[in-house]
């Protein structure tokens, strides 16, 4: 795998974009599409791209494809990649282009998914090809960027957050802590986001100075980089700015990963961090609505309902003696203990192979950390 990415993922460039004026609960925070930065358009790479012209730029480019990955900071970059790359190779590749230390072993820890109109849907398969992707999507979304490959955390393990020495590192897991809260994943309430956004505010924009205009209607559209948008009705905008700017001039100064650390903290309190939900139905649990979130977490799996804080039931992966899926139909753990209606718990959605890989690749890493650490 590492001569694979070595010779057949080659870097392009990256670029950095501005945030937009709006943004709606679960959607990413990106601007308009732009042309990445270090790399020539290929004649052919007009606005009016159609999916046989892709062909021709990938002949064009020695049977390579630009493959542009976003980053929850809105910065992107673009490699080059062949048909036998695969999303696996990309992560390796990301991981040894921002200088992490083992870049085959921290990619577990990440994973690129799939953006339909900034909605995050899915996690793309480990072996499936980024060539193979943009092709099946056409030449009219390089044009639109309708559809978008994003680089996220995908593994919350205690190892990684034991990295948070690294820069890189620690600023992935702050980006990603900041679109968890805006687009109200998490829950928070009104006191609580705006430590939050102070923090934020304080990284974006430093220390005020006697120069420093943070009055009314600095922040503008921009107030919903930094507010929950399920929250950000329930005051006016210059309230939201005031508070916002006075609470950040009272934080003690300190280092921009001090200040990103202290965000990340702040959002592991929460009961839901480090857990990726999946919507699902389930007649299992009499007590529980039909309609819930099946979590997946390095301590295993959880159900929750929509407004749950805290999980409702929880198995440990001890607990757990096996799992798997029906493709489209369902995703099932089979558990060390009698239940009320069986130790076979069954739940009802279209994606349960996402969520058997995951619980997979938790269990593969935990074991992965328990002999590093023997």
């Amino acid at each position: 795998r590492a001569v694979a990415c070595a010779v057949r993922t080659r870097w392009v460039g990256s670029s950095a974009l501005s945030f937009p004026t709006r943004v709606r609960a679960g959607r990413l925070p990106f601007s308009a599409p732009r042309r990445p930065r270090g790399m020539d358009a290929p004649a052919n790479s007009s606005a009016s791209a159609v999916p046989n012209e892709l062909e021709t730029l990938r002949e064009k480019l020695g049977g390579y494809m630009p493959v542009k990955v976003y980053f929850l900071d809105n910065s992107t970059k673009t490699f080059l990649c062949s048909e036998d790359d695969t999303f696996d190779h990309l992560c390796v590749a990301i991981c040894e282009k921002f200088d992490i230390d083992a870049p085959e072993d921290a990619a577990r820890n990440f994973g690129l998914f799939e953006s339909t109109e900034n909605v995050v849907t899915s996690s793309f398969d480990r072996n499936a090809s980024p060539t193979k992707t943009l092709l099946q999507w056409g030449g009219g979304n390089a044009h639109d960027e309708r559809k978008k490959i994003v680089f996220m955390v995908r593994l919350f393990l205690p190892s990684l957050g034991r990295q948070e020495a690294l820069p890189v590192i620690t600023h992935l897991r702050y980006i990603q802590a900041v679109f968890n809260v805006i687009t109200s994943k998490h829950m928070t309430d009104p006191a609580e986001a705006l430590e939050l956004a102070a923090i934020q505010f304080r990284i974006k924009f430093g220390e005020a100075t006697p120069d420093s205009n943070h009055g009314a209607g600095f922040l503008g559209t921009r107030l919903v980089e930094f507010i929950p948008a399920n929250m950000l009705r329930q005051r006016r905008p210059d309230f939201w700015e005031r508070e916002i700017a006075h609470r950040a001039s009272k934080l003690s100064a300190t280092s921009l990963p001090a200040l990103k650390r202290q965000y990340v903290q702040a959002t592991e309190r929460w009961g839901r961090y480090g857990h990726t939900m999946f919507k699902c139905t389930q007649n299992h649990f009499s007590n529980l609505a039909g309609k819930v979130h099946v979590a997946v977490s390095c301590n295993g799996i959880s159900v929750w309902g929509d407004s749950s804080q805290e999980p409702d039931v929880a198995f440990e992966l001890a607990d757990i003696k096996r799992w798997g899926y029906h493709p489209s139909k369902h995703f099932y753990i089979e558990v060390n203990q009698q239940l009320e209606a069986g130790s076979v718990c069954m739940f009802q959605m279209h994606n349960g192979k996402e969520v058997s890989d995951l619980l997979q690749d938790y269990a593969m890493a935990i074991l992965e950390d328990q002999d590093d650490e023997e």
